[in-house]
């Protein structure tokens, strides 16, 4: 499926503003390529980040009606993975909405 990146880069952006609903607000997520999610420095738990994935792939469901998994157990352990940063998480949906 052909979807442009900034169409992905808005349906993370929503689910991150969702997401900071409920954060403190010295614990929000910036709408940024290079806000860390994860890792050290990151702002989210491992609980907040497997929410942050469930919005996403709803909005994408949503948006293309199209249903992706973009969680996968090896990813998150990766330092340098596609939930390290934001600009890492939509090159990561969108490679996945890509393949769908």
């Amino acid at each position: 499926m052909q979807v442009e990146r900034e169409a992905i880069k808005e349906i993370v952006k929503l689910a991150v503003e969702e997401s900071n609903s409920t954060l403190p607000p010295d614990g929000r997520l910036q709408v940024s390529a290079s806000t860390l999610v994860t890792g050290d420095g990151g702002v989210l738990t491992s609980l907040g980040v497997i929410s942050l994935i469930l919005a996403i792939e709803e909005k994408v469901n949503e948006t293309f009606s199209i249903q992706v998994m973009l969680f996968d157990e090896s990813l998150i352990a990766d330092p340098k993975g596609p939930f390290r940063t934001i600009g890492a998480l939509v090159d990561h949906v969108h490679a996945v909405v890509q393949k769908a």
